[in-house]
């Protein structure tokens, strides 16, 4: 091989792979949610009260993303919007 084109492929080789580690991706930007309840007054609202039972949410929707249902049997978490903690198990 002609050492002027070995040269010049090296001298290539080396341009492409310096090249390649400056490319850089941005950041993925994720948003936090959470929810701040209002302190329920008082005493019933109009006489009238309704009692709830504790209960856990399904496997499915535990965890700080966000789920959204793609479809009737079919739910997708959301990478980039998530919950600040997680929903408390009861």
């Amino acid at each position: 091989m002609n050492p002027a084109v070995f040269r010049f492929f090296l001298l290539t080789v080396a341009v492409a792979l310096l090249g390649a580690c400056a490319i850089r991706q941005p950041a993925v930007v994720t948003e936090n949610f959470s929810f701040k309840l209002p302190t329920p007054r008082a005493g019933p609202a109009g006489g009238r009260s309704i009692a709830v039972l504790p209960f856990a949410a399904a496997p499915t929707a535990t965890g700080q993303m966000l789920l959204y249902r793609a479809g009737e049997p079919r739910y997708e978490h959301d990478f980039y919007n998530r919950f600040l903690a997680p929903p408390p198990n009861c």
